[in-house]
């Protein structure tokens, strides 16, 4: 059987390492490490998500309380609840799905997804570079969650450094095992010569 030398075991860790820097880019890039944010407490405790909201890449959800007011939440306002007397420019629902499909990333359990939901309502918006994936849910304490996640362009940038680092780890896992596999070989030749 033909022995790898150290080049060969520092190209095959750097190859493996630039096939989990890409894998590991890719998860990422579908927001499976992306976590749930909970939203400042509404004016009165919530009954039902309506919709998510927006216009102009700004985006928010609007919620119907227990005194049947509605209100929405988005960050481009000072703040974050506001009774729904907004710009009518500020309608238009993206796509939305309702109930939530609990197989989505948003769900998976590193992105730690609020417990006991209530209602829950996903969309998602395209833009000219991108898209944004949206979720809220709100909890059995009344509480309104938000998970978002933007895609586009970056998505390149994420492949790269991900695929640099795994190569550059690679080549650091790759010479150090390369170079207890010599030091291994030496000791047995060492040994093999003193037995004879």
């Amino acid at each position: 059987m033909r022995r790898l030398n150290a080049e060969s075991i520092i190209l095959v860790w750097a190859f493996l390492g630039i096939l989990l820097g890409i894998m590991f880019a890719s998860v990422s890039s579908l927001g499976y490490f992306v976590q749930w944010l909970k939203l400042p407490p509404p004016p009165a405790r919530v009954s039902e998500i309506l919709n998510i909201v927006g216009a102009n890449g700004a985006y928010g959800v609007s919620i119907k309380t227990i005194d049947g007011k509605i209100y929405v939440c988005n960050y481009s306002y000072e703040e974050c609840w506001v009774s729904d007397q907004v710009p009518s420019n500020f309608r238009g629902s993206p796509s939305t799905v309702k109930p939530c499909n609990y197989s989505r990333p948003e769900f998976f359990f590193v992105t730690n997804p609020p417990q006991d939901s209530v209602d829950c309502i996903q969309g998602s918006v395209g833009q000219a570079d991108g898209g944004v994936i949206l979720a809220y849910e709100i909890d059995k304490n009344g509480e309104v969650w938000e998970w978002s996640h933007a895609s586009g362009i970056g998505v390149f940038q994420d492949l790269f450094n991900f695929s640099l680092i795994g190569l550059f780890s690679g080549i650091i896992i790759g010479w150090i095992v390369a170079s207890r596999v010599s030091k291994s070989r030496k000791q047995r030749r060492s040994l093999d010569t003193r037995l004879t």
